[in-house]
């Protein structure tokens, strides 16, 4: 079985949210795909997640497995794309966080960013 080449960029997006809010509290999800610097797909993931009526959090979530998966493609350069504003203000220091249980999921994300060189 050959060893899969690490490659030195990957882009990752990835995206969290709940299915019908107000009605059923507790169906999440999140996706993501990995692509190559030549758009080139080389991962999908999508899965549903228990987490209440928390759209941020999901948000949170996807990002965190999404830094997960693209450690099997590079320890290089990752660039991170997402929808949630929050979320990218939150982690680049622009916004304060306003729940103190988001702190957890940042220190993850950031945990999780040591294993590449570079995460934008």
């Amino acid at each position: 079985m050959a060893l899969e080449t690490k490659l030195d960029k990957v882009r990752v997006f990835c995206d969290g949210s709940l299915r019908y809010p107000f009605i059923d509290k507790n169906i999440a999800s999140i996706g993501i795909v990995i692509f190559d610097k030549n758009m080139e797909v080389l991962r999908e993931f999508g899965e549903r997640i228990n987490i209440g009526r928390n759209s941020v959090l999901a948000e949170y979530i996807s990002l965190i497995k999404a830094l997960e998966l693209a450690t099997y493609h590079t320890s290089e350069e990752v660039s991170c794309f997402m929808d949630c504003e929050v979320v990218v203000r939150q982690l680049k220091r622009s916004s304060k966080i306003r729940k103190n249980y988001m702190s957890t999921f940042i220190a993850e994300i950031r945990k999780r960013e040591c294993s590449f060189s570079g995460v934008s």
